[in-house]
């Protein structure tokens, strides 16, 4: 093939993909449809093992959690890991106004053994890239000192409303949150 007939292809390939975008910068390109409303059924966020049951017929999708019991009890039905319901279900939030940690919780408003979990860069991105809510630092430690301390998380099924020392355990639970160093704590 001659240079003057690739050259012609790369021009009308350029010409036609330009003409493409103007079209759509005229015509408007269409919007990405919403997902629709999460099915009856049972769902977990991708990285947790706590399981909630959707009940689409009542007003808003109400969600309630399943324990392990209940889950027996209905025969062990499938489980689906949606990264929807992690989107929907969770509070999505920051330790703090600088931070770059991003964390989930999906028992923030329910009454459930689930923990906060920090979010990796790409599991953020495939719940879609939410703008998390910055809280308050949870998480300190003292200016030379290696503890850490932290309030209002979770650790297994206890919530820890005041501010105490974690464990290395805990805070590897937790997804090592870069604590905020200060000279005295709050």
């Amino acid at each position: 093939m001659s240079t003057n007939t690739a050259s012609r292809r790369r021009r009308l390939v350029g010409t036609s993909t330009a003409i493409a975008a103007s079209i759509a910068l005229v015509l408007g390109t269409p919007s990405i449809a919403q997902a629709a409303p999460l099915a009856q059924g049972l769902y977990k966020a991708p990285w947790e093992s706590c399981v909630f049951e959707v009940d689409a017929a009542s007003n808003g999708g109400g969600v309630s959690y399943v324990s392990a019991d209940r889950w027996k009890a209905l025969g062990y039905p499938a489980v689906t890991a949606s990264q929807q319901f992690a989107l929907e279900k969770s509070y999505i939030f920051k330790n703090g106004t600088s931070s770059h940690e991003i964390f989930a919780d999906t028992s923030r408003f329910t009454s459930t053994p689930c923990g906060v979990h920090k979010l990796t860069f790409a599991e953020w991105q495939a719940m879609g890239s939410p703008t998390p809510v910055a809280m308050n630092p949870q998480f300190y430690k003292l200016n030379g000192s290696a503890t850490i301390y932290g309030r209002m998380f979770t650790l297994g099924s206890t919530y820890v409303p005041s501010l105490r020392a974690i464990t290395y355990a805990e805070w590897t639970e937790l997804g090592f949150p870069t604590p905020q160093v200060v000279s005295k704590l709050p």
